[in-house]
């Protein structure tokens, strides 16, 4: 009769522990995937502030050439200095 309690407390220890273990290899699983999806995103959102960065710098670019085509015509070039002084701004601060 010991023998047989003793067989039962063992394999609810060993139900026990197994199940632990499981446990432990869904959390594994779980940090695991919240890590790549982190690292997923942080690159993904690199990507995009290169992007943009390159996309307004081309802008700029490109808005100071006009500027300069309206300068060599004789036009007054002061508002659009003024207009692109104020994107600057708000490119740099927001």
């Amino acid at each position: 009769m010991e023998t047989d309690e003793q067989e039962e407390k063992t394999d609810i220890r060993n139900r026990a522990k197994n199940l632990q273990n499981y446990h432990k290899y869904q959390m594994e699983i779980k940090k695991h995937k919240a890590e790549e999806d982190f690292k997923g995103e942080y690159e993904n959102a690199i990507k995009t502030k290169l992007m943009l960065q390159n996309e307004q710098d081309e802008f700029l670019k490109y808005a100071e050439s006009w500027i300069k085509d309206y300068h060599q015509d004789g036009k007054n070039i002061v508002p659009l200095l003024l207009d692109l002084k104020e994107y600057k701004k708000k490119l740099f601060t927001g």
